[in-house]
């Protein structure tokens, strides 16, 4: 099921330098988050998180350049890792003449009956893929550690690892752990991988990152495979 999030979208045109604050909005049942944006000048795209809707702890940055994202058109879904969300725009040194940010809200559909759970976990979770499932699976929790000091981001790819080539191969979730925190993302119907399972993890939240983090990330994961 999907919900526009009328708070968080906009297509009133911005001064140069000005910023679109979204609402503070519940999540709810709500489990993922897809933003698309149109705009015909350089900016800057938050999605940013919050356990008390005030104070936006998590926040994932975006530059919005013609050198990234060619005729400034840019779309992502990432999931809701918290309680609360909002969509922020900072438009760069020209106004705007074109604004279209548009925020849609999603909730997992239950899935037929799987097999008890399993779980896959490993300490030392960095460039090189970890396999967790080799055939088709529900992924229904991470947890994740990180002791170093710089953000750390764990990405699951929807192949088996020895077919995965970080920076290359499209990640179907990255999931951002702070500096020196755990981070626990558990949504309510977990997410469906259609052929295999792993996950790496680099310095970079882009797909593209390749450098390993400041140190390896600690992963525990719970999956289920079709009954």
């Amino acid at each position: 099921m999907t919900t526009t999030i009328s708070g968080c979208s906009s297509t009133v045109t911005l001064a140069a330098g000005a910023t679109f604050a979204g609402a503070s909005t519940h999540a709810g049942q709500h489990t993922e988050l897809g933003v698309a944006l149109k705009t015909d000048v350089s900016g800057s795209l938050f999605i940013e998180f919050s356990s008390d809707g005030t104070n936006w702890d998590i926040s994932n940055e975006y530059t919005i350049a013609a050198s990234r994202y060619p005729n400034l058109a840019f779309a992502t879904r990432v999931p809701i890792v918290s309680a609360y969300y909002r969509v922020r725009y900072l438009n760069g040194s020209a106004a705007q003449t074109l604004m279209r940010l548009h925020c849609t809200a999603f909730t997992a559909q239950p899935t037929p009956a799987t097999n008890g759970a399993s779980v896959s976990r490993t300490q030392d979770l960095a460039l090189t893929p970890h396999a967790v499932s080799s055939s088709a699976c529900r992924l229904h929790s991470v947890t994740l550690s990180n002791t170093s000091a710089t953000w750390s981001h764990a990405k699951f790819y929807n192949v088996a690892a020895g077919s995965v080539v970080v920076g290359t191969t499209p990640v179907a979730l990255c999931l951002s752990c702070p500096p020196g925190a755990s981070l626990v993302w558990q949504p309510q119907f977990g997410q469906q991988y259609s052929a295999a399972l792993s996950c790496a993890a680099t310095l970079e939240m882009d797909d593209a990152g390749v450098t390993a983090p400041g140190a390896d990330l600690s992963m525990q994961c719970s999956y289920s495979v079709a009954a």
